[in-house]
């Protein structure tokens, strides 16, 4: 990786520490690791929790490691989302079976 895309990765590996820590009040280490994988592809997503957890302990901020509510946010239409709806929109006395 080149040195202005280091940069450019540090800055927003603090900008969405900061952002979530302030929306939030937690850090959830594999959200914000799965949209940084976004912007940059080359990189694992190992690597960059290591990262987001790198600085999130840096500043001492309270961490999570939720996969789960990085899936649940994104938009309908997604194949989790047919998977809640069942769920929720589903008969209760068949899941006691």
């Amino acid at each position: 990786m080149k040195s202005s895309s280091d940069q450019s990765l540090r800055q927003d590996i603090i900008h969405k520490v900061q952002q979530a820590l302030y929306e939030q009040g937690i850090v959830n280490i594999a959200a914000i690791a799965e949209v940084l994988q976004q912007r940059y592809p080359a990189q694992e997503a190992i690597e960059l929790e290591k990262l987001v957890l790198g600085h999130a302990s840096l500043i001492s901020a309270p961490v999570i490691f939720d996969r789960t509510l990085s899936r649940l946010e994104r938009t309908i239409g997604d194949d989790d989302q047919g998977l809640i709806i069942e769920i929720v929109e589903g008969d209760p006395d068949s899941l006691a079976n």
